[in-house]
């Protein structure tokens, strides 16, 4: 797996999912492009698990839903809820799509469970786009620079990472 953040490749220990407010604006915070790079095998081998946990949670609820409601929903459904490995062969603009509306939060947590010590560097604040190419998965979205990691290096010395988020395009 390869994480990018402006185009800068960086170590997947320094991105994780930010837990609170997901998805929500911070004022005064640098938000910076990010994409991750899977090879496909490596991917659908993380989140398998979840797929088959939320095809069940689906079929479940699936009496108490619309035609309509969730058109990814629907089309999954009509396939009989096949597994990650078995969309990414046989449907992969599907998986694509999953992904990024059904099963987002709990992707970004399997492949960015942040680092072992300290603070991420980056949190991911959204999941914009998900394809499949050239036998990767590419996700990519926004990521904020850690307020707190902001905080330190505006008391002290420039930080490298800072300037890597603040940089002009």
């Amino acid at each position: 797996m390869r994480c990018y953040v402006k185009g800068q490749e960086v170590a997947s220990s320094a991105l994780a999912r930010r837990a609170l407010n997901y998805s929500q604006a911070l004022p005064d915070v640098f938000v910076v492009p990010y994409q991750i790079v899977v090879p496909a095998q490596e991917f659908v081998d993380l989140v398998d698990s979840e797929f088959q946990r939320v095809a069940g949670e689906e079929q479940a609820d699936a009496p108490f839903q619309q035609p309509g409601d969730a058109p990814v929903l629907d089309q999954w459904k009509m396939l009989g809820y096949p597994s990650a490995k078995l969309l990414l062969a046989n449907h992969p603009a599907l998986l694509a799509d999953l992904i990024c509306e059904i099963i987002e939060l709990e992707a970004l947590d399997q492949l960015l469970p942040g680092p072992d010590t300290g603070l991420p560097i980056f949190l991911v604040n959204s999941l914009d786009r998900v394809n499949v190419q050239n036998g990767c998965v590419v996700l990519e979205g926004e990521a904020l620079l850690h307020p707190a990691l902001r905080e330190k290096s505006a008391k002290g010395k420039p930080n490298l990472i800072v300037a890597l988020a603040t940089q002009s395009p």
